[in-house]
């Protein structure tokens, strides 16, 4: 009976476990809803680490304006080196020595930026003549150097450049220019490096391949410090190289150059010439610093270097009428104890220019005898500023 009872009572539970069904349409079984999980704290942190990261930046600032590039007697050297040459400015050329070198620049600068342009040189070599000659033509160095370039004079002969009575080619601004940028060239060719070509201008090219067979080798990232050359020779790099460095930085500069144009003349008196252009003679003579004389004949060709707004058609009838006077000879006497190498001395001469002026002359001289003597060739007609 007891298990009869507990079959009846097992098949009522099965019959209310069974779903219901209806006509053509399934119950739907309702589900419980998931429980959501809470994410870890990492993981929330990198969330909004990633969000930050992500988010649009905001309109983007106006990039920063790069410092030019540095000049090419500058690349490659060490940075430690480009502050030095800085600090060394200040000591090389302090504001009254600068004074004297900007204002003689004003005067020749632009023409030597014109050779350097056409002979596609670094314009940064311009500042050598500031540290050779302080842009002055005529400066002459105790050792015989003279010019804007400080040519000595074998080396100047080697170059191609003359001197006679009349002109210097020496003191010339164009034809030395071209004969040190042609210099120049060549010893940057042969060492490779601008500092060791600009060593080598200053002590000379042999002196300098000793000095580099001894140390093995050089290149701009070793420092000036271990530059293979004399001691002079590496101060006088790191002078041109500082005075570089100035301008590059704005620490330096020279002034605006005066414009100036080229004429043709024959022959010239400077001191009438310059009132005629309404100029001193001593500024046409800086001007022109290849001249050796301040008059010349007709019968000298002369190219000179003018400002742009001076009247030179005004000044062309002064040069006819002085060139013309220029060819009246001048005498001179015989004094006690002369011979014609004294007189041609005296007068800065050569005795065979003495005896061509006059064809008669015997060797035995009178005192007081009466000698001709060119007026172009008289004591007072020398350059006055020519050292």
């Amino acid at each position: 009976m007891r298990k009869l009872m507990a079959l009846l009572g097992s098949l009522l539970c099965f019959s209310a476990c069974v779903p219901h069904h209806q006509t053509g349409t399934k119950a739907a079984v309702k589900q419980p809803p998931a429980k959501a999980i809470a994410p870890p704290q990492e993981a929330v942190t990198n969330a909004v680490t990633s969000a930050e990261v992500t988010t649009p930046p905001s309109p983007a600032a106006p990039a920063s304006v790069r410092p030019p590039r540095l000049p090419v007697l500058l690349q490659g050297l060490p940075a430690d080196d480009l502050h030095m040459l800085a600090q060394r400015v200040e000591k090389v050329f302090p504001e009254h020595a600068w004074k004297t070198i900007a204002d003689n620049s004003r005067l020749v600068r632009r023409r030597i930026e014109q050779v350097l342009q056409q002979n596609h040189s670094p314009l940064s070599l311009e500042v050598i003549p500031a540290i050779e000659s302080k842009y002055d033509p005529y400066e002459v160095s105790a050792a015989g150097a003279a010019g804007l370039w400080q040519f000595m004079p074998a080396t100047a002969k080697s170059l191609g450049l003359s001197c006679s009575p009349l002109l210097n080619d020496v003191r010339h601004v164009e034809k030395s220019t071209q004969a040190a940028v042609r210099y120049l060239k060549q010893l940057r060719q042969r060492f490779e490096y601008w500092p060791l070509a600009l060593a080598a201008y200053n002590c000379g090219p042999a002196r300098l391949a000793r000095f580099l067979r001894q140390q093995g080798g050089w290149q701009p990232a070793d420092g000036l410090d271990r530059l293979p050359a004399p001691r002079a020779s590496k101060a006088y790099v790191k002078n041109i190289l500082s005075l570089v460095y100035a301008r590059h930085t704005g620490l330096r500069s020279f002034p605006e150059a005066i414009p100036v144009r080229q004429v043709q003349t024959r022959g010239a008196d400077i001191p009438h010439l310059g009132k005629a252009l309404n100029l001193s003679a001593e500024t046409l003579l800086r001007l022109n610093p290849q001249l050796e004389r301040i008059r010349y004949g007709e019968h000298v060709s002369l190219q000179l270097c003018i400002p742009d707004d001076a009247p030179w058609n005004r000044a062309q009838d002064a040069i006819s009428h002085v060139s013309q006077a220029m060819e009246a000879p001048r005498f001179t006497r015989v004094k006690p104890g002369d011979s014609l190498w004294k007189i041609a001395r005296r007068h800065h001469l050569s005795v065979a220019l003495l005896r061509r002026a006059n064809p008669h002359l015997h060797n035995i001289l009178q005192p007081g005898q009466r000698l001709r003597l060119p007026a172009r060739h008289s004591r007072s007609n020398r350059n006055p500023l020519c050292r």
